[in-house]
């Protein structure tokens, strides 16, 4: 039963909004904008997503690779006018993917600078409720306006951020403020706080349930996209060529079979090993542990983990931490649908 899990305190209340209600939190994105007349064309051949017909107001999310097809980052793109959009990034990784796409702007009509906003991202059922993506909604200081209608940027541009099994939107701009009937579980500390606070864990748990991979936990510079999960959130294979493509048309023809993959695990004990434990098949190592946390609706500790390919999933296997053995079953994602 989820009572029985023993939880961190203060993990219960952030996890039930997210899940159950409408919770908020501040997320640490870098934000870049990309504006001029050849913006539009220039970022059609450096993502993975087709952002050519990207309606203004509209967003989507992308993969910016290498030449060699490995992942420079997983990111969004948000076109604001028709020649202005912003990328926006996971903290720490706005610089990298802004001197990346300065490597390739040659002889193009494009500025491209470091943007200083914010994310509040809303998940939960609750967001339905809020109306945001459909028209005007009163706010916490006001009406705050749909994307349509972006005539400023003072109370921000709204963004679907669905995952998979749990409804979400995000408040991109310079000061976003928090719509009326959600409930923010977090500060809006910069820094990475130690141990984890109590909603980012929680935070942690429902990103693991929908199986949603991160830059720097579970995606580096060495990921390739066949392994992350997110193809088909983030490819198109009906545009036209763009930096890396060759690679990942490649594994899409070959039915994405990389050499390993992103996984669920479902603890038997009421402890999560940390990232970095060691998973195990039948006593022989075969992948690691991203990030770990606590579902409350499934009742038992969670994680994110890749496993080498050649394990069938669903099946039973062990993670390693400083010499004890955690009993988890692989599943595949998400592991709440």
């Amino acid at each position: 039963m989820a009572t029985e899990l023993s939880v961190p305190g203060g993990f219960e209340g952030p996890y039930r909004e997210l899940r159950q209600g409408a919770g908020a939190c501040w997320l640490r994105r870098d934000f870049i904008r990309v504006r001029g007349a050849d913006s539009l064309e220039f970022l059609q051949g450096q993502l993975t997503q087709d952002v050519s017909s990207l309606d203004i107001g509209g967003s989507v999310e992308s993969l910016l690779l290498s030449p060699e097809g490995r992942l420079d980052a997983y990111l969004r793109v948000t076109r604001l006018s028709e020649d202005e959009l912003v990328l926006d990034v996971a903290a720490g990784w706005g610089n990298s993917v802004l001197e990346r796409l300065e490597r390739f702007r040659l002889r193009t009509r494009v500025d491209m600078d470091i943007l200083d906003w914010k994310c509040l991202s809303i998940k939960g059922p609750g967001t339905s409720r809020l109306g945001i993506l459909t028209g005007e909604i009163a706010g916490a200081e006001g009406v705050l306006e749909a994307p349509r209608a972006l005539r400023s940027y003072d109370d921000g541009v709204f963004v679907n951020a669905q995952w998979p099994g749990l409804p979400g939107l995000d408040v991109l701009g310079p000061a976003p403020l928090v719509p009326a009937g959600v409930c923010l579980i977090s500060d809006e500390s910069p820094a990475q706080i130690k141990p984890v606070p109590a909603w980012e864990a929680a935070w942690d748990a429902v990103r693991i349930e929908a199986g949603m991979p991160t830059m720097g936990a579970e995606l580096t510079t060495a990921s390739i996209p066949a392994e992350t999960g997110l193809v088909d959130r983030t490819v198109s294979f009906t545009k036209g060529c763009y930096t890396g493509q060759e690679l990942v048309a490649r594994m899409h023809a070959r039915g994405s079979s990389a050499p390993r993959r992103l996984c669920g695990l479902v603890f038997r004990d009421q402890e999560a090993p940390p990232g970095g434990s060691e998973v195990r098949f039948e006593n022989t190592p075969c992948g690691m542990v991203t990030t770990s946390s606590f579902s409350l609706e499934l009742g038992v500790p969670v994680a994110l983990a890749f496993l080498a390919r050649k394990i069938s999933v669903p099946n039973d296997v062990s993670v390693v931490y400083q010499g004890r053995v955690f009993a988890a079953d692989a599943r595949l994602l998400p592991l709440i649908g």
